[in-house]
């Protein structure tokens, strides 16, 4: 299963690194395009604004006629005598009358698509033949104009320098005519690519938020590989604690069974009622862990009823106490800060949860172990306490937010001197969550472990 799972990762993996990887260069792109569709419409605004500066500089050289709303423009034309073709004729011919020449401007119309073309080759070919100082702020208006047409708000700072002269890296530049001579206007913008970010900001954000669901999702898919694992673990420790916990009852009834059966033991009134009482004890622990499964399932399923009922919790914690075989090496000790006070709980729960705790402080505990079990009550949140302290070995921090989970043990390799299924733990926080309390630990490695089980009252 294991290396089915480190399969299935791993193609999932190479999968969402592929994703990522494609959604990154997606948006890297996406950036590149939103940062030249910027120069392109940079450049065509302000080829526009020149063209318009131009245009408005030259506005008279297509007069209309008066009451004609028609543009015209008039060509002046050099005609022979004659035929009144148009020649290009010798200027030393023209000029020592050799030939009989006419000329006379001739007016022609313009359709109105090509007003606006005519303007700006006329607005170009007079400003190379006129020259004129460059006004750059008139240019500067026209192209914020033009910029704001095109739906660009970033701000440009205008310059002109001479013709030749680089424009800076990042500039836009384009060249415009006065005369003979020749100029180049450049628009800087700083921080572009802010602009930049934020116009192509919906598929990088898409990307973004793509790449951070295919991350997660892998991280998702990871925990819970990894979560599976772990409960196949434990699943497994599960089955071999429990393998081991019943084998043993099992060799010590059969070896009593033989005894009695085989051996004659049973002519022996004695030894027959020391046999039996041995197996008596064994099979009422093993049905105490058959009861400790069964309402783990009956837990699980949602079938596992509170009955509230007034109990002295002083005498159940006794019972318990009274319940257990003695063990010389270790010294136990109650205390009742409730006295013989009576609470409205659950009688089934607190008697499991307290064997519970006393059993694992005195099991974990060894020799020499002093188990301090006590009863308190708190006036502040109205509630009232079950606390199991011991002085043995302690539980390591790494393993204490583990310790409630379910069928976790403490790490001891394939060793089973401890008896235990890994259930109690687990099984005692959801039956203090069914009385509406919490159950804390506090251990340190050689000074001991204190479990403290807090109960709301309650009332009828």
């Amino acid at each position: 299963m294991k290396r089915n799972n480190q399969a299935v990762f791993y193609a999932a993996a190479i999968t969402a690194v592929s994703i990522i990887i494609f959604q990154v260069y997606w948006a890297y792109n996406a950036y590149l395009s939103a940062r030249n569709n910027l120069y392109e419409k940079t450049l065509q605004a302000l080829e526009k604004s020149i063209d318009a500066y131009q245009v408005n500089a030259m506005n008279s050289l297509l007069p209309c006629t008066p009451g004609d709303s028609v543009p015209r423009l008039s060509v002046f034309q050099v005609m022979q005598s004659g035929t009144g073709h148009p020649v290009m004729p010798d200027p030393r011919s023209v000029a020592g009358h050799k030939a009989p020449y006419k000329s006379q401007f001739t007016p022609y119309n313009i359709a109105p698509q090509y007003v606006s073309e005519v303007r700006r080759l006329i607005a170009r070919a007079a400003a190379t033949l006129n020259p004129q100082p460059v006004a750059l702020p008139a240019i500067d208006s026209l192209f914020k104009q033009e910029l704001a047409r095109h739906g660009v708000t970033l701000h440009f700072t205008l310059a002109l320098l001479p013709a030749g002269t680089p424009a800076a890296k990042g500039d836009i530049a384009t060249f415009i005519n006065s005369g003979s001579a020749s100029y180049v206007v450049t628009a800087h913008a700083s921080n572009t690519w802010q602009y930049v970010l934020r116009e192509s900001s919906a598929p990088i954000g898409i990307s973004f938020i793509l790449i951070l669901l295919t991350a997660g999702s892998l991280w998702f898919m990871g925990s819970i590989i990894r979560s599976q694992e772990k409960i196949a673990r434990l699943k497994t420790e599960f089955v071999n604690n429990i393998t081991h916990e019943l084998r043993t009852p099992i060799a010590i009834l059969k070896s009593a069974n033989e005894a009695l059966y085989q051996f004659g033991e049973s002519g022996n009134p004695e030894k027959t009622r020391r046999y039996l009482k041995i197996s008596a004890g064994i099979l009422n622990n093993l049905d105490k862990n058959v009861d400790r499964l069964l309402d783990v399932a009956r837990y699980e399923d949602g079938r596992m009823p509170v009955k509230l009922v007034e109990v002295r919790p002083a005498d159940i914690i006794n019972s318990v106490i009274e319940s257990l075989p003695p063990q010389e090496a270790q010294t136990l000790t109650f205390h009742s800060g409730l006295g013989t006070a009576t609470v409205l709980t659950d009688p089934h729960i607190i008697e499991t949860a307290a064997f519970n705790l006393i059993d694992n402080a005195r099991k974990y505990g060894g020799d020499g172990t002093t188990i301090q079990v006590m009863l308190l009550t708190s006036a502040t949140d109205n509630s009232w306490q079950l606390v199991v302290s011991d002085n043995g070995p302690g539980i390591d921090a790494a393993h204490l937010p583990l310790i409630f989970d379910k069928f976790f043990r403490v790490p001891t390799g394939d060793l089973h001197e401890i008896k235990g299924y890994g259930i109690g733990l687990s099984h005692v926080k959801q039956l203090v969550a069914l009385l509406q309390g919490n159950i804390t630990v506090k251990s340190k490695p050689g000074k001991g472990t204190t479990f403290t089980i807090n109960i709301p009252f309650r009332h009828e």
